[in-house]
């Protein structure tokens, strides 16, 4: 039996994370140095950095409009709010996040929670497949950028980062099978797995069926081939967009030459943290993904590693919470009712 947490408690863990992860970035910091790194950051560079992110912002609005097609025609501002309004969710407490944007939508648009919920579950499964494709990459190719230990470790991250990276390999190569298989041999597919989950407990058997249920509500709205080129355009338009967002920074930081390379790597990294430590808005998480890309692999000091990850999570923080806070007070929300709702 699992163990089960109450939200105070479920609050209390994910702070706890989000503390640890300030801890170790910050353990050989003092603060004044941290203070007085601010003073040598050339701010002008940071207007490119925002403009970079709303566009990738933009970007996956236009993704997850071509995803609601088949359900409604929705205008693209409209979905770039609603989407904004639920990536706030997952900052403020108790994070409300995908099911918040997906009521919203629900209440706005009149679309169907379940077809809601399986475009965003769409999203995160192209979203999966490019994230294995940079792990391979990374990983695989680049293994010898992590030739780094962890204080009292004397385990070699560059061959374990090898591994991984073949792992990844091997997952993306399932991913896009399993794709095809259900875009072209979907009865087929569910057959075997409904089979399958039969074995399975009722709880179990119940999650299982819930999920491929909306999977196959989701692959019904990518069946369409102008809609799936449409998914992954956007899906790759708004990680290019992500992963130079950083370009920038890296001037304002003055970190000297900067290659596509060492923009990947900082971005998974940042991705490897959050997911592993998914605290609320990725405070912690986001700022240690940080730390090893700049100071363990990079090998920039641990003050302009720090400083970086502060001012890089607070620039998006500020992107996404002017364009949700304008949809809450233009639409007139209650942030408590959402939260209820959530």
């Amino acid at each position: 039996m699992g163990i089960k947490f109450k939200k105070p408690e479920k609050t209390i863990l994910v702070l706890m994370i989000a503390l640890g992860g300030f801890y170790y970035v910050l353990r050989n910091v003092s603060i004044s140095d941290l203070m007085g790194s601010f003073e040598k950051i050339r701010y002008g560079y940071f207007l490119p950095a925002i403009v970079l992110l709303f566009l990738s912002y933009w970007a996956r609005a236009y993704r997850w409009r071509a995803l609601l097609l088949p359900y409604k025609k929705v205008q693209v501002t409209e979905v770039y709010f609603v989407m904004m309004t639920g990536f706030l969710g997952n900052i403020l407490p108790f994070r409300a996040g995908e099911l918040l944007r997906a009521y919203i939508l629900k209440r706005k648009q009149d679309i169907a929670l379940s077809g809601a919920l399986a475009t965003i579950l769409m999203e995160w499964f192209f979203d999966v497949l490019i994230m294995l494709i940079l792990f391979s990459w990374v990983f695989k190719f680049y293994a010898e950028a992590f030739n780094f230990t962890f204080s009292g470790s004397d385990v070699s991250t560059q061959e374990l980062a090898n591994h991984f990276g073949q792992f990844c390999l091997a997952l993306t190569i399932g991913l896009v099978l399993f794709i095809y298989s259900f875009l072209e041999h979907k009865n087929k597919l569910l057959a075997m797995v409904y089979w399958f989950i039969r074995r399975l407990s009722q709880k179990w058997h119940n999650r299982v069926k819930s999920i491929f249920d909306n999977l196959n509500l989701g692959f019904s709205a990518v069946k369409n081939t102008w809609v799936l080129f449409q998914v992954i355009f956007y899906s790759a338009l708004e990680w290019l967009l992500t992963i130079f967002s950083f370009y920038p920074m890296f001037s304002a930081y003055n970190l000297g030459t900067i290659s596509f390379e060492s923009l990947v790597i900082l971005t998974v990294m940042i991705v490897v943290f959050t997911t592993l430590l998914p605290t609320p808005g990725f405070l912690g998480s986001f700022n240690a993904g940080v730390y090893v890309a700049l100071h363990h692999i990079m090998g920039k000091s641990e003050v302009i590693a720090a400083n970086f990850g502060l001012t890089a999570w607070t620039l998006n923080f500020l992107v996404i919470l002017f364009s949700g806070f304008y949809f809450i007070v233009k639409e007139q929300l209650s942030l408590r009712t959402l939260w209820k709702e959530d």
